[in-house]
């Protein structure tokens, strides 16, 4: 929803457009941003790969996540619908899912329509409109990314859990939400909140366990 109360629908159509705005009243005023093509054999599964996340920070600027494509991009428009930027998601573990994602795109029967979830969560925060970005993994190499509207990346994060001397990384994010200083990370059955006033380098690292949302303070880590 933008502050003028317009609200923004991510939804890839046959024509073309990747996203539609509508005013207070329900009315669709106009669509924009184009539909990539990708090379695949209908064009249900092309539409199914322009699916993601529409986000809009405090200026108003509008922000696009691919969550399916096998080249993961974010895509920045002004309110007025302009696109502006795009910039690559980059890192050891987005690749690790392109790679999944585009074998299975080789090896499916050419009829169905589906794909590998790249980007599993984004958010966006409101005081700075940095973008945060979550992707499945399995080891310390970040399954977090932060990244300027911009396009520069400024933070990797591997979420490390530790207590009482063991040490396990939390992975499957699901969804996220930034509210300074804190970055709170949803998975399956859990939800973790982590403070990233520490630094923007090494991992996060949260002390203790308990049951729901973790209230114990996080810091980084710079293993």
């Amino acid at each position: 929803v933008l502050n003028d109360g317009r609200l923004v629908v991510a939804a890839p159509r046959m024509n073309g457009t990747l996203l539609h705005l509508f005013d207070p009243s329900g009315r669709e005023v106009m669509g924009f941003g184009e539909v990539r093509r990708f090379d695949v054999g209908n064009e249900a599964e092309n539409l199914f790969l322009n699916r993601g996340v529409v986000l809009v920070d405090g200026s108003g600027r509008i922000s696009y996540v691919f969550r399916y494509a096998p080249r993961p991009t974010v895509r920045v428009f002004t309110a007025r619908g302009q696109q502006v930027r795009e910039f690559p998601i980059r890192g050891a573990a987005v690749a690790l899912q392109v790679a999944a994602a585009r074998r299975f795109l080789r090896e499916k029967e050419p009829e169905v329509v589906g794909g590998m979830t790249i980007i599993t969560a984004a958010s966006v925060d409101p005081e700075t409109g940095h973008l945060w970005l979550g992707m499945n993994g399995s080891s310390e190499t970040g399954v977090i990314y932060e990244y300027t509207p911009e396009g520069e990346k400024v933070g990797e994060y591997a979420l490390v859990l530790r207590d009482k001397g063991s040490r396990r990384i939390v992975t499957g994010v699901q969804a996220l939400m930034v509210r300074r200083p804190f970055l709170y990370v949803f998975t399956g059955s859990r939800a973790y909140r982590f403070d990233v006033r520490e630094g923007r380098t090494g991992s996060l690292a949260v002390v203790g366990g308990g049951v729901g949302v973790d209230e114990n303070r996080c810091v980084v880590s710079e293993n």
